[in-house]
């Protein structure tokens, strides 16, 4: 017998039934799991699937009269039901009773064959009811300023982006095209900063790691300094130091996934001795000590995430842009490197994401984005040193010093390295 497909299925109305009772299904059993711990709910694991049902009924009535009447009707009868049970009982608040209003339209939109919408609804759903507990707490932590960066980030993202031109406006510089970097950036540091955030300062390890998401060379700066203060955690500030920077090549590399994935599995290969290196390096140095309690109710976190960050990567990146637009025109490939070494210094998102969406333009080869990758890493990495080696303890000024003759030798391997890739390709 063979099997019908999904296109055929669509349209009958016992699947559009079967279809509503699973969506119902699912947002009911996260309802009855919370009735198991002492909340009085009047829907629950049986109830969602009918009411999902009731809408999709209403839903082919409609379809079948011609009117809008059935939803009229039916619809009137559940809010009606639902206000009834909240003035029943106020204590538990009103997420059941809208839950069962949107579970009736969740039936409804499978009853005109709206499934992606359907279950997009479900799923977005229940995860809110399931993650409710969670979401209050992170309240609890929230204040007017990290309410102040989410509307920046909208503003970034929902406001600001639509209205720039999507053309060159000067050569080499798009509006729409550099806010849109911009945004990807800020994305990372306002997920790192909520990270950072909702876990809390408890582990100066923890914050090395998420603050790799928004500078590694500002935690650098931040933790040398504290090295002066705190000799006896060197150990601990340093791993988390290496931590970041190794955040920052996994960074480059989410970049590279999502703009040119055929450069990943090479610049896998270019970052993966020197990760390990930096890794296993801060590593024994942590073994030495242990963390201690007394650095974390010292530091104090600081909200990485504003406007003019954003707008400062802008100008970066946009100056980048145009710089390697004149500079290729008169040097070709040779300056771009250029500004791949010096603007490395100063910030290697920016020249990442520039460089990769070349690559995907076919405005460069693979071979130079490599290696203007390869140069932009390095050379931020060699002046971070730098900043250990003046702002840190005497310990630091060790560590960093062998810290950047691995770097400047892990450099010079690479480039071997990319020279003989340039040779078999």
């Amino acid at each position: 017998m063979e099997l019908l497909s999904f296109e055929k299925l669509r349209s009958l109305w016992e699947f559009k039934l079967v279809f509503s009772l699973f969506l119902g299904f699912i947002i009911g059993l996260e309802r009855e799991i919370k009735a198991k711990f002492g909340q009085d709910l009047f829907a629950g694991i049986r109830t969602f699937p009918l009411i999902a049902v009731l809408g999709t009924i209403t839903g082919l009535l409609c379809i079948w009269l011609g009117s809008i009447i059935p939803f009229a009707i039916t619809f009137s009868g559940v809010i009606v039901l639902v206000t009834a049970s909240y003035l029943k009982d106020k204590s538990y608040g009103i997420t059941t009773e809208v839950a069962v209003l949107i579970t009736f339209l969740i039936g409804y939109l499978v009853a005109h064959e709206h499934y992606h919408m359907a279950t997009f609804i479900t799923i977005t759903t229940a995860f809110l009811l399931v993650l409710k507990k969670k979401l209050e707490g992170l309240t609890q932590k929230l204040d007017e300023e990290d309410i102040l960066a989410v509307l920046k980030f909208v503003a970034l993202l929902g406001v600001i982006y639509p209205l720039l031109p999507n053309e060159e406006v000067f050569p080499g510089f798009n509006p729409s095209e550099v806010w849109l970097f911009v945004i990807i950036v800020s994305a990372i540091d306002f997920v790192g900063y909520f990270l950072l955030k909702y876990k809390g300062d408890r582990s100066i390890l923890l914050m090395g790691l998420v603050g790799g998401l928004v500078s590694s060379t500002a935690v650098t700066l931040a933790f040398s300094e504290l090295s002066r203060k705190f000799k006896g955690y060197t150990h601990v500030l340093f791993f988390s130091i290496m931590l970041s920077w190794s955040l920052m090549l996994v960074r480059v590399s989410v970049y590279a996934f999502i703009l040119y994935p055929e450069a990943l599995p090479v610049l896998v290969i270019l970052f993966t001795p020197y990760l390990l290196v930096l890794f296993s390096y801060g590593f024994a140095v942590y073994r030495k000590g242990k963390i201690s309690g007394e650095i974390r109710e010292k530091l104090e976190l600081v909200e990485p995430f504003t406007l003019t960050q954003a707008l400062i990567f802008g100008v970066i990146y946009a100056g980048i842009s145009v710089a390697s637009y004149y500079l290729k025109s008169f040097l070709g490939d040779k300056g771009l490197l250029i500004v791949s070494l010096v603007s490395g210094i100063i910030d290697v998102d920016a020249i990442s994401l520039f460089l990769l969406n070349a690559l995907k333009k076919n405005e460069v080869e693979l071979w130079t984005t490599l290696l203007g990758l390869l140069l932009a890493v390095s050379s931020n990495n060699v002046f971070k040193s730098v900043y250990g080696i003046i702002f840190g303890n005497k310990e630091f000024k060790k560590h960093f010093s062998l810290i950047l003759l691995l770097t400047l030798l892990y450099t010079l391997l690479s480039l071997l390295f990319l020279s003989s890739v340039k040779d078999h390709t």
